[in-house]
């Protein structure tokens, strides 16, 4: 049995104490199932269940005057919203990365660098998703130092250009890259957004049998 969360338990008002443990307890399978229908990482369903609770918490006001399948739309979609902010702000850290490691791995040799081959490895399978979209400066750009695994020196002697200004050339086709990956993972969390949003305009007049099934078990 999962245990009330803290955020819980520590709501001084007495009456909303109750109300959010209530909310727990008849709810926690519904906000566990829902953030699992976007991501399978254990770790993370945890934390993001957590963030569900302490906004419904804020919320309080707004939740107690809800019909039950109001209230159980609306906690739903909390935590289907929750797991897709999670999801972009992983890609905006990744980002954020990215850039640390262009700045400050101009001219060393990290292959055995554990954290640098992991997000080499990560770049490179974003790279693979939109590679047909991307052109020839980039690919060949790219191919050069994740593929081949050439330095910045040796990109500057094949272009004939400076080490800082290959290196430059560089940060742009990968931003250029992941800026269209970025795209694409965008319009599939549209569209899979969009897809629980008419399942939740068809099933607004009556609860479905699985949603039924969920809050029963």
């Amino acid at each position: 049995m999962i245990p009330i969360p803290a955020s819980i338990l520590a709501i001084e008002n007495e009456s909303d104490r109750e109300f959010m443990e209530n909310i727990f307890f008849s709810y926690q399978r519904l906000i566990y199932h829902e953030i699992g229908s976007i991501l399978n990482d254990p770790w993370s369903k945890d934390d993001i269940f957590q963030t569900v609770i302490v906004q419904l918490i804020n919320n309080i006001d707004t939740l107690r005057p809800m019909p039950a399948k109001v209230l159980t739309s609306y906690i739903a979609t909390s935590a289907r919203n929750a797991a897709l902010t999670h999801i972009r702000n992983i890609s905006r850290r990744k980002e954020v990365l990215a850039d640390e490691f262009d700045n400050n791995y101009v001219d060393a040799d990290h292959d055995t660098d554990p954290e640098f081959i992991l997000l080499k490895s990560e770049e490179i399978n974003s790279f693979v998703k939109v590679w047909d979209e991307l052109d020839d400066k980039t690919k060949f750009l790219l191919s050069s130092r994740y593929i081949l695994e050439k330095s910045y020196a040796e990109i500057a002697s094949d272009l004939n250009v400076k080490p800082e200004s290959a290196r430059m050339a560089l940060t742009r086709a990968r931003r250029a890259a992941l800026t269209l990956s970025k795209k694409a993972i965008h319009n599939f969390l549209l569209i899979f957004q969009h897809a629980f949003s008419d399942w939740n305009w068809q099933n607004s007049s009556s609860e479905s049998a699985p949603l039924k099934t969920l809050m029963e078990c």
